[in-house]
Order: structure tokens, then C-alpha cells, then sequence
């Protein structure tokens, strides 16, 4: 297994994903697109419902890799790392496309909530990159299947993504989007009693909030997209 560490600096706070193979891939929102009800609902906002969806699970959301289990079929569910490096792993080959694609799912178990969030998702056009396919469960599933809602895929084109998601941040070889949004709770949150209780987090504790970081990457060979990666965080505290 191919390892390295892909690490993001997130407001001071650091996260590791402990394989070379996961992209990180982020959405850009336009100015002031961070509406009142996305402040209070950690459920709503274009980036949870446009980008960051395949096969009807969404990083950063209330799904768990348990959940992309049932969902998806029996598949093993693996851990490396430890404490904040941790980090938990499920994917499959999708035998429906050729010449084969992997779509795996990642947890980054210290700041997941739920525990088990999918935090990460990233499909790989070329299966030899990911280093771990021998763990993988047959997936029997179109590749037209394996697409965002609004349309981002394997063999995309920079342009495609740039229709879709804006100008980006372009790099030699990948185009890449990002986001970070601050979120308040609303007294009818069931999370709000306990973070106003945390007095020391916040400059006003009866304005809890998280810190919400979305980012995608779209690498790209011959101007087409052969690996799209998702990931979101939150950030409490």
C-alpha cells in the first residue's frame, strides 16, 4: 500500500489522511452564498447537496461507513493510524465500467460526528493507483452512476468543472476548489445545550458554532478528470 500523508491546515487545526491516493477536492461558494439557514443547519447549503453526494452519500453528512455499507453491500471496513491520525477505510471496484473504476470512502475518526461520519470520498479512473483494491467489494454499478448531482465525473474536462463549479485553483496537473464556512446553532439544535454550556469556546456562548470546511480536487491526464476526491470536515471548539 502506497502511503503518504495529505495534510490541510483548517483554521489552526491540523487533519491527516494517511493515504497518498486520497485527493481532497473543494467547493468555492460565491461571496455571501452562506445563507441565515445554512448558520443554524449543519444539513443545508449548495456544496452538502450539488458536490459533495455520490451514490447518495455525502461527506461531511449524517451518513457513516456502516451506512455505505448497507447502502452499497458487504464490504470490509479497515483502520490505520491512531488518536488524530486515525483513520477509517471502505471501498469498492465498480465492475460496471471499464476498465474498472474504485470509489472509496474515508473517516477521519477523531473528527467525525457521527462517529464513523464519511468525511472523504474519491474515485479513481486508473483502480493500480489505489494501493488497497485487494480489499475492495464488487460493486455492480454503471459509471454514469458515479457522478456528483451537478455532474462532476470521471473523464470530466477542466472546462466542464469550471461550467460547474467556477474558476478554481488550477495546478499543473489537477484544478482544485475550497470552502469554509462558520455555522451557528439555533436553541432547537439538540447539539445547542451542550455547546453553550462550553463557555470557553465561544465569544458569545449563546452563539455556539462549528467551523465547516469543504475541499475537492479534480486530477486531470490528457485534460480529462482520472481521480475526483471530496472531502468535508467540521470544526468544534
Amino acid at each position: 500500500m502506497e502511503i503518504a500523508s495529505v495534510v490541510a491546515a483548517m483554521v489552526g487545526q491540523r487533519w491527516r489522511a494517511g493515504l497518498s491516493v486520497v485527493t481532497i477536492v473543494a467547493v468555492t461558494l460565491a461571496p455571501g452564498a452562506a445563507a441565515s439557514a445554512a448558520d443554524t443547519d449543519t444539513e443545508t447549503g449548495s456544496l452538502d447537496r450539488a458536490a459533495l453526494t455520490v451514490l447518495g452519500i455525502r461527506v461531511g453528512g449524517s451518513e457513516t461507513l456502516d451506512d455505505v455499507v448497507a447502502r452499497l453491500g458487504p464490504a470490509q471496513i479497515w483502520r490505520t493510524g491512531d488518536a488524530a491520525e486515525s483513520l477509517s477505510h471502505v471501498c469498492y471496484r465498480v465492475t460496471g465500467a471499464s476498465p474498472g473504476v474504485v470509489i472509496w470512502f474515508g473517516s477521519s475518526n477523531a473528527m467525525s460526528d457521527p462517529k464513523g461520519q464519511v468525511n472523504h470520498i474519491v474515485l479513481y479512473g486508473d483502480p493500480l493507483e489505489f494501493g488497497e483494491r485487494e480489499r475492495c467489494a464488487a460493486l455492480d454499478r454503471p459509471l454514469s452512476s458515479m457522478a456528483t448531482p451537478n455532474g462532476l465525473k470521471l473523464g470530466m474536462t477542466a472546462g466542464d468543472a469550471r461550467r460547474i463549479l467556477g474558476p478554481g485553483r488550477p495546478r499543473q496537473d489537477s484544478v482544485e476548489y475550497s470552502d469554509s464556512q462558520r455555522r451557528y446553532l439555533g436553541p432547537a439544535d439538540p447539539r445547542y445545550a451542550h455547546w453553550a454550556s462550553q463557555v470557553q469556546c465561544f465569544p458569545d456562548a449563546s452563539r455556539p458554532y462549528f467551523d465547516d470546511f469543504a475541499h475537492i480536487r479534480i486530477r486531470l491526464k490528457d485534460g480529462r478528470a482520472i481521480r475526483i476526491g471530496l472531502s468535508r470536515n467540521q470544526s468544534w471548539c
